[in-house]
């Protein structure tokens, strides 16, 4: 049912993506935390926070994000050791933003919670990332009945 509705989400998604305007990186991020807390069933109160907290902690780490990597090919050893290193810098500060977060989540969700939340925003991501790339949803409902074969505890009853 979940990957379904998952699916279906990253699919009204996709077909939305290319009729709407953009949103603004706040507004997508507001929207998977409002999907996230519907599948956490939070309540209003917990979810105002989650919310708050999570936009917070993806606009710090979109604000991480590195700026168009110039091809391999045209750098020098020394700016691609620069570059490198920079990478690893940001690596820790995520880490660092992640942890702080975690700190904030503990505050009004449980551990168990908060390992959903992270979970789902991969999830989400990753669809996300597919309908981006332009993958077809028939070739993630391949995907998806490929790992139901392989294992029978997924498959639906």
């Amino acid at each position: 049912m979940r990957k379904t509705l998952l699916i279906l989400i990253s699919v009204m998604a996709c077909l939305t993506m290319s009729a709407q305007p953009k949103k603004s990186p706040r507004e997508l991020f507001k929207a998977q935390a409002g999907y996230i807390a519907r599948e956490l069933a939070l309540d209003q109160e917990v979810t105002a926070k989650f919310t708050d907290a999570f936009v917070k902690c993806q606009t710090e780490i979109m604000s991480m994000r590195p700026p168009k990597a110039q091809k391999a090919d045209s750098l020098t050893d020394e700016a691609i050791d620069r570059n490198m290193r920079a990478r690893f810098d940001r690596s820790r500060k995520i880490v660092d933003i992640r942890e702080k977060y975690y700190n904030e989540y503990r505050q009004f969700l449980t551990p168990r919670q908060i390992k959903r939340v992270y979970q789902l925003e991969k999830e989400s991501m990753k669809h996300f990332k597919d309908c981006k790339d332009g993958k077809k949803l028939k070739d993630r409902k391949k995907t998806h009945k490929n790992k139901d074969r392989k294992n029978p505890a997924r498959r639906p009853r």
